[in-house]
């Protein structure tokens, strides 16, 4: 929407060549914008969403018997003051609610089907949903709504649209964490140091105290797992994990061999955390240079009395590579009020009756499985 953007506030701008190629550009589309569908009554419609920086859009589709996508409707959103800073699927949420307000009459009538390839549906009922996120979902619950992965475009003016709207994400740019982390084993315990730098500027210092018996190696490896977990408490999508332990970084990147069994599961749940990230990777420096987390880490062991400033102290009772016993406990269970919405959650099956859908779609919001 830079077009737009322009002529507000009758801002001063210099016309040249491509000014006016763009102008014959628009000029063109105009001349050959796409036959709008009516749809049929109760049929199923399709929503493709997509986001960019500065807008969000969304287009409503009808198909035919035939299999041919027709449009039936365009909306936009330009996105203004804090709306810039939502996350990307922030974003794509914004859309789809932007779409429902703007085209209520065809939500209310029809069944709608989100493509996107975006978790959405996950985001939106995931335990630690952001309020605004919770907000949307429960204006969202009354619509009968599918999220569904996209498959092939099959309309041009749909590619267009997803060509012109989608969102680059500009690699040099990708807003990345730094996790520094130290762990030490020594009479008093075993402890470990972990300080997170965000993208912004802001640091976390976190102190952990390990209530079981572990080597330096193994400290090192809760200190490493501890911090890419916290990572991704925080969101994060992209982390350099910075340490001085030779071994966790060498046997990370593949350069050492885990021979021991302990060693080999510590490697294993590093790396399943790590894979949750879309991009991760792990620098060894000298310990020389990592002397702040080494500092967090004898904080552990200290009297939090003597802190000076905030750091978050916690206390790890297990291993991170111990793993749940499970238990099997034959239960006989009745029809309880809570089935339809425990089935909806679980699988995303919903009753038969229209009017207990739309309300068990509405009352899931409220509720989540542990």
């Amino acid at each position: 929407m830079p077009f737009f953007t322009t002529l507000r506030q009758n801002k001063k701008f210099k016309w040249g060549p491509a000014e006016q190629e763009a102008f014959e550009s628009l000029k063109s589309h105009l001349k050959n914008l796409p036959t709008i569908a009516r749809p049929e009554e109760g049929g199923k419609l399709q929503l493709y969403i997509s986001a960019s920086p500065k807008t969000v859009a969304a287009v409503l589709v009808a198909e035919t018997e035939n299999k041919v996508q027709q449009p039936v409707y365009f909306v936009s959103h330009v996105l203004n003051g804090p709306e810039t800073r939502y996350t990307l699927v922030e974003k794509m949420a914004y859309a789809v609610l932007i779409a429902a307000r703007k085209l209520r009459p065809y939500f209310d009538a029809h069944t709608i089907a989100v493509l996107t390839n975006f978790p959405l549906e996950k985001a939106i009922n995931k335990l630690d949903t952001s309020g605004r996120l919770l907000k949307w979902a429960i204006e969202l619950s009354e619509f009968d709504l599918e999220f569904r992965p996209r498959t092939a475009i099959k309309a041009q003016a749909m590619a267009d649209f997803i060509v012109e709207a989608s969102y680059q994400e500009d690699e040099a740019q990708a807003e990345v964490w730094e996790v520094s982390v130290d762990g030490s084993a020594a009479q008093t315990g075993s402890r470990a140091g972990i300080i997170m730098k965000s993208p912004g500027g802001y640091i976390f210092e976190y102190a952990v105290k390990f209530t079981f018996g572990a080597s330096n190696n193994e400290a090192e490896y809760e200190a490493a797992i501890a911090g890419i977990q916290m990572c991704l408490a925080a969101d994060a999508k992209r982390v350099t994990l910075i340490t001085d332990s030779q071994l966790v970084a060498s046997q990370f990147s593949g350069e050492y061999e885990a021979k021991e069994p302990s060693m080999i599961k510590y490697l294993e749940k590093l790396k399943s955390v790590s894979a949750q990230l879309k991009k991760s990777s792990i620098n060894l420096v000298p310990r020389a240079e990592n002397t702040l987390a080494d500092a967090l880490s004898k904080l552990a062991s200290s009297n939090i009395a003597d802190l000076k400033r905030t750091v978050m102290m916690e206390v790890m009772n297990k291993r991170s590579t111990k793993s749940e016993e499970l238990r099997v406990m034959a239960i006989t269970t009745t029809t309880e009020w809570y089935d339809n919405i425990q089935t909806y959650i679980q699988t995303g099956a919903l009753p038969a009756d229209l009017a207990e859908a739309k309300k068990t779609k509405r009352d899931a919001v409220w509720y989540i499985i542990l």
